[in-house]
């Protein structure tokens, strides 16, 4: 039964089941907020008008859920393509793009000026960076090797230096 109901034509628009589900487009909604869109449109749209505009909360409130729930989850058939759990970890199914439409590369980033990617460490110094260039820096400062390179794969091959070098 439904504790109330809207029906068009004989079809749901809005429905509240007794359990407090309620649906929009279905009478089966499966959890708080279900909403079905049968058409091309998107499913839910939120706007706002503020000039101080936030965008859409989830706030998981209870202390007492372990970590690794269900935040956020964008799925299609039964694939994940983007997750975000109550632990803080994510998940993209690639490929993804940052500043670039992603090609057949897991990350493709593009940026035309200052660094690409960079790694922080301890006191947030600067440990690992790509350049827009191509130039790379890494730092270290401790007694361990700031670069070690190991290939498991190839006994005899390391490390291979092409073009003009200078290494002191």
């Amino acid at each position: 039964g439904f504790a109330f109901a809207t029906l068009v034509n004989g079809n749901y628009k809005f429905a509240v089941k007794p359990n407090g589900n309620t649906g929009f487009n279905t009478s089966t909604p499966d959890s708080q907020i279900h909403s079905l869109s049968a058409g091309s449109n998107y499913a839910a749209h939120f706007q706002t008008s503020s000039t101080t505009p936030y965008g859409v909360r989830i706030n998981a409130s209870s202390s007492s859920a372990s970590a690794g729930y269900p935040l956020f989850k964008v799925e299609q058939n039964g694939t994940v393509y983007h997750s975000v759990s109550s632990g803080g970890n994510s998940f993209i199914k690639g490929p993804v793009g940052i500043g670039i439409t992603p090609t057949n590369t897991a990350l493709d980033v593009q940026q035309t000026s200052g660094n690409i990617f960079r790694c922080k460490g301890d006191s947030s110094n600067t440990r690992f960076s790509v350049g827009a260039s191509g130039a790379c820096t890494i730092e270290a400062n401790t007694g361990n090797y700031p670069l070690h390179i190991t290939n498991a794969d190839s006994g005899d091959k390391g490390l291979k230096v092409e073009g003009i070098t200078h290494l002191a």
